[in-house]
């Protein structure tokens, strides 16, 4: 933390930033959340865009600050239109959500846009939940397919799961049962429960892959410890019939 410190007092936001995690994280240094918003602070009034986007994030949560949502909105704002992506989705969700600003699905869709075209995973998932609802703008469910791929290319598990559900119901797309279990798939091995769920399902049913029900109650298993409430409807329903587990009436 020290040299975290140097460069700080020196005046690089860079270091600023280094030095601010430090202190909210406590490494090196005492915990202080004061002290984190202060350097946090201090990058932002340098237009440093990491800066003003984690300030927004402290006037958000309440970090370090007094909760505020228009003040979050405002260090938003600022660092999304100093190019920063997460601060374009963040600005966004207030936007979705009404909070510190009008609700305005107008401009929740064109704030998602712009940080899907910065290339931002979370703004593509939202932005094709706009296409797909017809959220501040006209209903297209080819584009929400657009946008649901990207987001899934880049990793994000929330565009995996869509997807997968559009290739499973040819929405937007040529139903393809084999292409939804690929996504569901993908989705699954990196922990999100709705997609384990889902792909329980296929399994059970033999539906894009072939029938499991071994597969069908792990997958089960998997979304239930997480508390997904379909997927522990459905496994107590295994453990009743003895399909894939040993029937076990008291497990059940």
């Amino acid at each position: 933390a020290e040299l975290y410190c140097k460069a700080a007092e020196y005046g690089s936001p860079r270091g600023q930033m280094l030095l601010a995690r430090a202190f909210h994280d406590g490494i090196g240094v005492e915990a202080d959340a004061a002290e984190a918003v202060y350097w946090v602070r201090a990058a932002a009034y340098q237009r440093y865009g990491e800066g003003m986007h984690r300030l927004g994030v402290c006037y958000e949560y309440g970090d370090g600050v007094e909760q505020n949502w228009e003040r979050a909105v405002h260090w938003f704002r600022e660092a999304a239109e100093s190019g920063v992506g997460v601060a374009m989705t963040d600005l966004g969700y207030c936007y979705e959500k009404g909070c510190g600003v009008e609700q305005s699905w107008e401009q929740a869709f064109s704030w998602y846009r712009r940080g899907a075209e910065c290339g931002y995973p979370v703004s593509m998932s939202n932005l094709g939940l706009c296409y797909k609802r017809g959220y501040g703008v006209e209903q297209n469910w080819q584009e929400a397919v657009k946008w649901y791929e990207q987001g899934a290319q880049c990793g994000n598990l929330q565009s995996m799961h869509n997807l997968a559900c559009c290739y499973e119901h040819g929405e937007g797309v040529e139903q393809n049962y084999a292409e939804a279990v690929k996504w569901f798939q993908k989705a699954a091995l990196q922990g999100d429960a709705s997609a384990q769920f889902n792909l329980a399902v296929c399994y059970y049913n033999g539906r894009g892959i072939k029938q499991n029900y071994t597969e069908a109650v792990q997958w089960y298993h998997k979304a239930a410890e997480q508390g997904h409430a379909g997927a522990q409807y459905n496994l107590a329903l295994c453990y009743d019939n003895g399909e894939g587990i040993t029937r076990d009436y008291a497990e059940a």
